[in-house]
């Protein structure tokens, strides 16, 4: 789940919203406006779908109080959450139309921040065709909608963008210091103290996280896609014999 909100939040909060502020000539006059624009146009939107999900899935599929339920594997395993409002049939309609809403907005987001990645790299002006060009590279992904794979697979790909949180939070510590970047407005005394402290601790913990994430969900995977040791003892029998 953190991973998804690095991968999500971190191409927003870093490329995204940076250039939509630059697009609109903001400078530090809207700063409040930023911060509002910035809560209401994402935040809170995603803190209340989220959590209205979260109590749907909890109150219908979930377990009873004190007990652990099985793990969702499965989109399909949602489908209760919407059959007794919309039935089995146009419920299936929703829920498919969901996850493909989330794969179609996720590749345009993709797009847009590679499309400037691309034109900042390489010193490009971001209205030249240069940038569509770079937008088209994450429409590789395309193949995952017509290749099957395990489950383990795509956990872990989504776990891979986990480090991308600290290694964000580290950009911004460096920032926060930097008095030719933040000029006036860096922070001194026990307040720059308590920042940093705060950012400090925060890449410590989702490091580790990381870590620990990254190696269990990449066990899993490996065990799942290593032959079973009766298939790999008949394997090595049949090339005894043919040899």
């Amino acid at each position: 789940v953190v991973g998804a909100l690095a991968a999500a939040v971190g191409i927003n909060m870093i490329f995204l919203y940076p250039y939509s502020i630059l697009e609109k000539n903001w400078g530090k006059q809207h700063k409040e406006l930023a911060y509002f624009d910035l809560l209401t146009g994402m935040a809170a939107p995603f803190i209340i779908a989220t959590c209205l999900m979260i109590v749907a899935v909890a109150k219908t599929i979930g377990p009873e109080a004190g007990m652990i339920g099985e793990s969702v594997r499965d989109v399909r395993q949602i489908l209760p959450v919407v059959e007794p409002a919309l039935g089995e049939a146009f419920g299936r309609i929703i829920i498919g139309g969901g996850i493909l809403a989330i794969g179609f907005s996720t590749i345009i987001t993709h797009m847009l921040a590679v499309g400037f990645i691309g034109c900042e790299m390489f010193g490009i002006d971001k209205d030249s065709k240069a940038k569509f060009w770079f937008a088209l590279i994450p429409g590789i992904g395309v193949f995952g909608t017509i290749m099957g794979f395990p489950i383990p697979m795509a956990i872990t790909a989504s776990t891979l963008a986990f480090p991308l949180m600290p290694i964000t939070v580290v950009c911004f510590i460096v920032l926060l210091n930097r008095k030719s970047y933040m000029g006036d407005a860096m922070p001194a005394g026990m307040a720059r103290f308590g920042w940093n402290a705060i950012l400090i601790f925060s890449v410590l913990f989702m490091g580790g996280a990381a870590f620990f994430q990254l190696q269990k969900n990449l066990g899993s995977f490996l065990e799942m896609i290593s032959p079973a040791e009766e298939t790999a003892m008949l394997v090595i029998e049949t090339l005894s014999r043919l040899i």
